[in-house]
């Protein structure tokens, strides 16, 4: 039976990767807008295969209620959302302004220097650096999303673990460790009854049983 592993991503078709449809959106605009609608088809169905069954991407769930198995689904495909979205209009600012800003530097060179050029310079630099700025955001969801995965990981179905060796089997700082463990929380992530203890030290993972 094949094991599903968190932290091994399958493989992906080189045509849907991230790069690989940048680069069409910004040489060959149809064929990148259709590869791009094709890889969020892709992840809208992962996302939802993941959560079909009860025990099935859903940790703890012989531990959760079908409330809090429905508010863990619910939250975890509104963050999957989150992170599509931001990364679907950091493309388009980025595609935009840097399309736009190499469109202005071959009318600089064509017709010189004139005031709307410099007014759609603004504009398309206004674009870039959006696109940058979200770009950023994006990296930083991404990047708390793959610590989340790690520490689900680290944890497994156990009972109780403590933060301190959670902290160094993802290679965190423990105060970074109870930060996403306190998020995870509030996601419903855990069983029913989970909590932190009040020193910060152990992760109690369900309630009594």
């Amino acid at each position: 039976m094949k094991k599903n592993n968190l932290l091994q991503p399958e493989k992906t078709p080189f045509l849907l990767r991230w790069g690989v449809i940048g680069a069409a959106l910004v040489l060959v605009w149809p064929i990148g807008v259709v590869l791009l609608i094709t890889k969020l088809i892709g992840i809208a169905r992962e996302t939802r295969a993941l959560q079909i069954a009860a025990g099935t991407g859903i940790p703890f769930a012989a531990h959760k209620t079908t409330g809090e198995k429905q508010k863990y689904a619910r939250i975890a495909a509104q963050m999957k959302k989150m992170r599509t979205t931001s990364l679907v209009i950091t493309l388009l600012f980025l595609v935009l302004g840097g399309y736009g800003i190499t469109q202005d530097w071959l009318k600089l060179f064509a017709d010189g220097f004139t005031m709307p050029l410099l007014r759609d310079f603004a504009i398309h630099a206004a674009f870039l650096l959006l696109g940058l700025y979200m770009g950023k955001r994006c990296y930083t969801l991404q990047q708390e999303h793959i610590r989340v995965r790690k520490l689900s990981a680290a944890i497994g179905e156990r009972p109780e673990v403590s933060v301190q060796e959670l902290a160094t089997a993802v290679a965190l700082p423990p105060a970074l460790v109870i930060e996403l463990l306190l998020g995870m929380l509030g996601q419903y992530h855990f069983g029913s009854g989970a909590y932190l203890d009040k020193s910060g030290e152990t992760l109690y993972c369900r309630g009594e049983s």
